[in-house]
């Protein structure tokens, strides 16, 4: 979790050889304790910084959609990064035969009430995470949380690890007062 959390850190700051020295560290670590969601989402990631680095990465990638089609993740590469969901999608619309990627689902934030996440170093987290933020900030348990956003408990609980792991914080008022730090929440 820390070598991915320095990842998105790195990405977040366009340091694409930053992000694959600790996208490696993560991808041994993901494979040895056999986290096969984390590995398809470190191969999806490593795939997008070597495209950034201009290197040969769409294999990779390629690699990457193939496991996920196979074990029914295709949202983790949509979910992982914004840009590297836009990368997926692009490329599932020109090869023949790749496999078929979701679209993000149609309701917007405004039709659930909720408001619009802030722009800027919001970036490294996707918009579910920020939804599950913006909960948090109100003191609301995983259950009040799943029932705001329409979505199950285990759900929020993976978002809501997500959160620990990018934010590098321990416990849930960790996770918002260092959102606050960053300005991914309004000072409260």
């Amino acid at each position: 979790m820390r070598a991915r959390a320095f990842a998105y850190a790195a990405i977040a700051a366009q340091d694409w050889r930053g992000a694959l020295q600790s996208l490696a560290g993560a991808s041994e670590l993901a494979q040895q304790l056999k986290l096969g969601r984390t590995r398809i989402e470190v191969l999806g990631l490593r795939a997008f910084a070597l495209d950034r680095c201009g290197e040969q990465a769409q294999p990779l990638l390629h690699e990457a959609m193939d496991l996920a089609h196979a074990y029914g993740l295709q949202r983790v590469l949509l979910d992982a990064h914004p840009d590297l969901g836009k990368w997926v999608r692009q490329l599932a619309g020109t090869v023949p035969g790749a496999p078929v990627v979701p679209s993000a689902p149609a309701r917007p934030r405004q039709e659930r009430g909720l408001p619009q996440p802030p722009a800027g170093p919001g970036a490294v987290l996707t918009a579910k995470e920020r939804e599950v933020l913006d909960l948090l900030a109100r003191h609301l348990s995983n259950k009040e949380i799943g029932r705001a956003m329409q979505a199950g408990e285990t759900t929020v609980k993976w978002h809501v690890k997500n959160l620990f792991a990018k934010l590098d914080a321990g416990t849930r008022k960790q996770v918002v007062l260092r959102a606050r730090i960053l300005g991914l929440l309004p000072p409260g």
